[in-house]
């Protein structure tokens, strides 16, 4: 189990690791970044792919190694193993389920925090292309301007409008 949760963990933090940058490549090539800003990366994630495997098969060799040999100093080295990788892994997991969140949620909050004017600029080019997408389409329909005090037109058919319906009873009630 522990070396499934220490694969999970790397493999975990490798994926998330690609998908950021390739976010965060694209927003500067959209020019919604103006200049990377890397200096974040304490450790870079193409090597976590590497820890993926070598972490796991270290501490399976360990426990192997641990329990084949017959010694008291071998089975109290054991004992501190395991304990010391049931603490590891639980803190895995616990800091990757504080942030088990949808994968685009947990880009953006990073890249928000590395890049704080990003959020603006981002909302500026989505409404600057929503007002050019409903302004590209004129109305089929135009309703044109109508005067509140105009009578009504005797010759226009009722259309439920209680100033222009002559059927129009106030005192029922509509559902």
């Amino acid at each position: 189990m522990f070396d499934g949760v220490l694969m999970g963990y790397f493999y975990t933090m490798w994926h998330f690791g690609k998908s950021l940058e390739n976010t965060e490549n694209a927003y500067f090539r959209m020019g919604y970044i103006t200049q990377l800003n890397r200096t974040h990366y304490q450790v870079p994630y193409k090597h976590n792919i590497v820890l993926a495997l070598l972490v796991p098969i270290a501490a399976h060799g360990t426990y192997d190694f641990l329990c084949s040999y017959e010694s008291t100093i071998a089975t109290i080295l054991f004992l501190v193993f395991l304990i010391a990788l049931y603490i590891i892994c639980f803190r895995r997991i616990r800091l990757v389920s504080k942030f088990d969140n949808h994968e685009a949620n947990m880009i953006a909050s990073v890249l928000y925090k590395r890049y704080p004017y990003l959020y603006n600029r981002i909302r500026q080019v989505q409404q600057a292309n929503y007002i050019a997408y409903y302004n590209s389409y004129p109305n089929p329909n135009p309703v044109p301007y109508r005067n509140p005090n105009m009578q009504p037109n005797p010759n226009q058919q009722p259309n439920g409008n209680p100033n222009q319906n002559p059927n129009y009873n106030p005192n029922y009630t509509y559902r």
